[in-house]
């Protein structure tokens, strides 16, 4: 299988797991490396696959230009996805509560792949409603037909204001 990484493209899934919801964190993060970075995330809190394509790019140019928090990729993934500075903020909301339905991202197909072992994945997808819906989480009010750009929008911000 050829690897996702070709343009530092993202895959966003949604995942299932009969794992607890710390036992599926803490394999996650072990699964992290120099050349894999894989995330887990809240499904009530995503957005939609921009705002997490959009955190990744964004983690990555923090690293690139030396202006990142955290050390970790995976972390300055989840605090772009937050649109905080605040990792223990990032961390709640994102805080993974069912491992019946959550969202699952990495920059490497092999990563998925090995999560094969312990979660099941498909399609996310969420409703225009949903969306609008969740981008209030994040202090995001649009119709859907500015929503990407206040997305984008909050988070460029979200560096400067915390």
């Amino acid at each position: 299988m050829r690897e996702a990484t070709t343009g530092k493209r993202l895959k966003v899934l949604q995942g299932s797991s009969t794992l607890s919801p710390d036992a599926l964190v803490n394999r996650i993060i072990d699964m992290n490396s120099d050349s894999a970075m894989i995330q887990v995330f809240n499904i009530s809190n995503v957005i939609n696959e921009l705002h997490l394509q959009a955190a990744y790019a964004n983690a990555i140019e923090a690293f690139s230009e030396g202006t990142n928090i955290s050390k970790k990729l995976y972390i300055e993934f989840l605090l772009f996805a937050a649109m905080t500075r605040q990792i223990s903020t990032a961390t709640r909301l994102f805080k993974v509560e069912d491992t019946r339905r959550f969202v699952i991202a990495s920059d490497k197909l092999s990563a998925l792949d090995a999560a094969k072992g312990f979660i099941e994945l498909g399609e996310f997808k969420n409703s225009e409603r949903r969306e609008i819906q969740t981008a209030k989480t994040f202090g995001i009010d649009s119709d859907y037909a500015r929503l990407n750009q206040r997305i984008l929008q909050k988070m460029a911000v979200s560096r400067l204001l915390d």
